[in-house]
């Protein structure tokens, strides 16, 4: 053990043991040391390195699932708002789609026609949710919010 010089009134501290092996096996002879130095000043909280940064890292891993629920309800919402389109759409060219049909195309080239629609929709709505998101990040309000998690250094 180190010794540990205190002046004046220490209500709190904390230190570290390196171990070999599983560091839960230790625990008991740490206990009894510290036991064996003083009696009166218990070891309250014995936590691994992994389990302090689970402990540290616990905040930003529910914000990062939360906020990824979020994402996902987004995404399900705007799947739903272009069927929607889509389907509002189709009845009010049926008389197209007939005309089409009565001279001589087929069903999948009529499937095709529509879908090629709803994609191209779809992409355009994609590309502009990208580009308005890029020039928020050059241009607009830099994010205050640090990012270690995901590894990008903010600027």
């Amino acid at each position: 053990m180190v010794p540990l010089e205190c002046k004046g009134n220490v209500t709190s501290g904390h230190f570290e043991v390196l171990t070999h092996g599983n560091p839960v096996n230790v625990v008991g002879a740490v206990r009894g040391a510290v036991e064996s130095v003083d009696k009166d000043l218990p070891p309250i909280e014995v936590r691994t390195q992994q389990q302090q940064i689970d402990a540290a890292v616990a905040p930003e891993r529910t914000f990062a699932t939360v906020t990824s629920g979020f994402g996902i309800l987004a995404i399900l919402l705007a799947g739903m708002g272009v069927y929607g389109v889509i389907a509002a759409g189709v009845p009010r060219r049926i008389n197209q789609i007939g005309v089409r049909m009565a001279l001589g195309a087929r069903a999948e080239q009529v499937s095709l026609m529509v879908m090629t629609e709803a994609l191209g929709l779809a992409f355009a709505r994609i590309g502009t949710g990208s580009c308005a998101a890029l020039f928020r990040d050059c241009y607009g309000t830099p994010t205050r919010r640090q990012t270690a998690l995901v590894g990008r250094r903010q600027t």
